[in-house]
């Protein structure tokens, strides 16, 4: 059917009928037909003129054609070229205006994730779609406020790619209430819409120090804190873990508060969750902790090291994250040796046990980024603090290596 014509026919009758019976068909014929074969994009990608009789069905009475409009917009929005095509024939102007209009839970979704796919885009689609008149304020006032899942997951995720790395658009949310609304979302019993939620709760915060404030202000570390102690699902906990971390920003007070409240051994039990998102704000949260000076009561690196900690931490000099493999590199030094040049001699051993030395002369060796070859030397140095016999060189160093 589609070597022989059939995405021609289609946008044929899209532009001449004007059978509300034969769009609905021809809407069902389009969707079936892209599932099972996805070249339809290239056929689209073709023809210059497929949206913009689609695009005027946006106006239509019928709610069962502006529904399927909808789907069949959020999934060929996910094809970059198709999604320009679309935007190129009037698509953003026509889907802010049906959202204001229509606001039903039933067809508006696919809308809003239509649009989080256009917006991904690039920063200039983030910046036209903000601006466009009370659009904003129509997010916040009215379908920020909506009980529908399947509209708030929509909205959610929308947001998420609204504010993605743009300060502008991040700052106008949240001085606007947005805030306090998507905060709502983390005690709906939906794992899903929290999911998202705290998605869109890190894309807001992150390196934002305005937008950290009013979160924080609004009781976004409590919530998180008590939604990770109560969750055992592993993308829950990597999205907490790394929305924490955004809304700490650059305040090692508030790291290591929220790193004490978590506890040493529930954060190295996050280590043997299959995935990296997580292990640098991991990483990072518990050096603030162990920065902390050590007491009768509370030492933090011979806690990291009972809650069997270094032999994980260890494995993080494999990565191929240069910044994680510096956070890891800068741990190992506070384990090993404590603020003021104070030798821990249990983790020193503990680090040689599990090849420590090994993974950490590889990289001043072989790693070409001179910061990373420093902070080795460096830990290779706070290894070897107060500690009488540690054979380097059956880790072979090369004498050459050692002068220079």
């Amino acid at each position: 059917m589609i070597d022989n014509g059939l995405i021609p026919s289609l946008i044929h009758i899209f532009t001449e009928s004007k059978n509300t019976d034969v769009f609905i068909s021809t809407y069902l014929l389009l969707l079936n037909a892209l599932n099972e074969q996805p070249r339809i994009h290239t056929e689209l990608i073709k023809n210059k003129r497929s949206f913009g009789p689609m695009l005027k069905h946006t106006r239509s009475t019928n709610n069962q054609i502006v529904t399927l409009l909808g789907r069949l917009l959020a999934s060929l929005s996910t094809n970059r070229a198709l999604g320009q095509s679309m935007i190129d024939q009037g698509l953003i102007e026509a889907l802010t205006t049906l959202i204001d209009k229509e606001r039903s839970p039933e067809i508006i979704p696919s809308y809003f994730d239509c649009l989080a796919n256009i917006v991904s885009y690039s920063s200039v689609y983030q910046v036209q779609i903000a601006n466009y008149p009370l659009f904003l304020p129509l997010i916040i006032n009215h379908y920020l406020q909506e009980y529908d899942l399947d509209l708030s997951l929509s909205v959610l995720r929308f947001i998420r790619q609204l504010v993605l790395k743009n300060e502008e658009i991040q700052n106008l949310l949240a001085e606007n209430g947005a805030c306090e609304h998507i905060l709502g979302a983390l005690s709906t019993s939906s794992k899903d819409l929290q999911q998202v939620a705290i998605e869109a709760i890190r894309a807001l915060g992150e390196n934002n120090a305005q937008v950290q404030f009013i979160m924080i202000r609004e009781n976004a570390l409590e919530q998180l804190l008590s939604l990770l102690e109560k969750t055992s699902i592993a993308s829950l906990q990597i999205s907490i873990i790394c929305t924490l971390w955004a809304l700490c920003g650059t305040s090692s007070s508030r790291k290591r508060e929220v790193a004490t409240r978590i506890g040493v051994r529930k954060l190295i039990s996050f280590y043997s969750i299959k995935s990296d998102e997580h292990l640098l704000a991991l990483t990072d949260i518990l050096g603030e902790l162990t920065k902390r000076s050590a007491s009768v009561k509370m030492n933090i690196p011979e806690e990291i090291n009972r809650a069997a900690g270094i032999p994980q931490i260890i494995r993080l000099l494999t990565s191929d994250n240069q910044l994680l493999v510096l956070s890891a590199l800068k741990l190992i030094q506070l384990l090993s040796c404590a603020p003021g040049f104070i030798s821990n001699q249990s983790n020193q051993e503990t680090i040689i046990r599990y090849d420590g030395v090994a993974f950490i002369v590889a990289l001043m060796m072989h790693v070409k980024n001179e910061l990373i070859q420093v902070e080795a030397a460096q830990a290779l140095a706070c290894i070897a603090l107060g500690m009488y016999k540690i054979d380097f060189f059956s880790k072979k160093i090369s004498i050459d290596f050692l002068r220079k």
